[in-house]
């Protein structure tokens, strides 16, 4: 089976946004296959390294749900992970935070330059299934690198501040600037609502995009516009399709890896590159957090291993891994959440609350959850948002949420870390929410940096 398509040297080329001449003037090497069936096409899309597990980590571990002691701080093995702790303002993340997701990008557009090529009529599913997986996979990776390299979208000046890069060929020597935020989102949207309509509901694999995945994809998106009732519209969508809860009194509550692999709540399997930072034996779950969680809550047994100086690390990863990585997918607890918040602030307060105590019963121990009542609009949405916060950590959110949370005041946080006695903040808006270019793209790009 073809399964490598591209050299190293195209590849690093497409992946940094390069196009000075030393990479130009490498040629591909005439031994490597390139794809040109639709089988082909599919086995590109199932290698899950590059189109599944690359996708960038430095905000999750930029974020609030942990910290890091001294001696665990100084032991991080790079540099960028140690700056990047604490929000150093020339820091810039390895260069892999930018390379692997545009990996993903230039795969997605080899897969469709190649279905263009095709007669779909010979086997249109396939083909329908194959296009739309390829226009998921870009827009998942588009999405990833704006959270973090562009700044958080606002619709009065959303044309005015600069997106990123939207690589929309495969070919070396195509060179996409930055355009704007308004630009980029536009074109994550687009491939999220094509690729629903071409998608299956559910895909045989989780490793594979679906619709569900799709819309869940949208209602995501559309939450981090704050268009809120398109948010809502798309989680009740992939909610018809797949929105089973665990129930998480059928879970062992001792197990150092709690959740099995692609269990039923994940409607597709993503993760993020690995940080040091996220090492489990070194990142400690903030005490403050952890203390939220009521005794019969479930999820602070499930979640959270007490180690032996009384501190907790994070045992509840939802791909059923233990590592320095995090779960980047989509699941059905999410999609509760997204639509729960909206209603709220749709004034469907009711109807969000339902959806919010719905999630709630099935984390409960059995016989313990009240039900949360309230005809506070600003009081329900502090509690929706609070219990985001304490069901989504470690999904590759937090940064996100801080991001858009942090343009209502009510909402707004300052972050803090403390390292060898020194305090270190960073307030809300501030321009480190949007991480520097790796300095090797740069320099070697006409990509302008973002400001400090």
């Amino acid at each position: 089976m073809k399964v490598i398509f591209i050299t190293i040297a195209a590849s690093l080329l497409v992946m940094t946004c390069i196009s000075c001449e030393e990479y130009l003037s490498a040629k591909p090497d005439k031994k490597m296959a390139e794809p040109s069936t639709i089988e082909d096409c599919e086995a590109l899309l199932d290698n899950t390294a590059d189109m599944n597990m690359g996708f960038p980590a430095a905000g999750e571990p930029a974020s609030d749900n942990y910290y890091l002691t001294s001696g665990n701080w100084e032991s991080l093995t790079t540099q960028e992970d140690r700056l990047n702790y604490h929000w150093d303002p020339g820091q810039t993340v390895l260069l892999n935070q930018w390379q692997l997701p545009y990996k993903t990008v230039m795969q997605a557009n080899q897969v469709l330059e190649v279905l263009d090529k095709l007669d779909s009529a010979s086997d249109p599913d396939r083909y329908n299934r194959v296009r739309g997986s390829a226009m998921f996979f870009r827009a998942y990776a588009f999405f990833s690198l704006s959270q973090l390299f562009a700044p958080q979208y606002q619709p009065e000046n959303a044309d005015r501040v600069p997106g990123i890069p939207i690589r929309l060929k495969s070919d070396i020597g195509y060179s996409a600037g930055r355009g704007t935020v308004r630009q980029t989102f536009e074109r994550i949207l687009t491939d999220f609502e094509q690729a629903s309509a071409l998608l299956p509901e559910q895909a045989t694999v989780k490793t594979r995009p679906s619709k569900a995945a799709a819309y869940a994809a949208l209602a995501r998106t559309h939450l981090c516009m704050q268009n809120y009732e398109e948010a809502a519209r798309f989680a009740s969508a992939a909610l018809q399709i797949q929105g089973d809860l665990l129930d998480y009194n059928d879970l062992s509550l001792t197990a150092g890896i709690p959740f099995a692999r692609f269990h039923d709540e994940i409607i597709f399997h993503a993760g993020t590159s690995s940080n040091s930072a996220l090492n489990p034996a070194k990142a400690y779950v903030d005490s403050t957090l952890y203390a939220q969680y009521h005794a019969h809550d479930l999820r602070k047994a499930i979640f959270f291993k007490i180690n032996p100086d009384g501190s907790r690390s994070f045992k509840g990863r939802y791909d059923a891994q233990n590592n320095a990585s995090s779960f980047a997918g989509l699941a059905a607890d999410e999609l509760w959440l997204i639509r729960a918040e909206c209603y709220i602030r749709t004034g469907r307060i009711q109807e969000g609350l339902a959806d919010l105590n719905h999630l709630l019963e099935n984390r409960w121990e059995v016989g313990y959850f009240t039900p949360f009542t309230t005809t506070d609009a600003g009081e329900a949405l502090s509690h929706v948002l609070n219990e985001r916060r304490k069901e989504l950590l470690y999904r590759n959110l937090r940064w996100s949420d801080l991001r858009r949370l942090n343009l209502e005041p009510e909402f707004a946080k300052t972050i803090v870390r403390v390292l060898n006695g020194i305090r270190y903040e960073l307030p809300p808006n501030d321009l480190r929410y949007t991480l520097l270019i790796p300095q090797e793209v740069v320099l070697n790009s006409t990509l302008t940096q973002n400001p400090r």
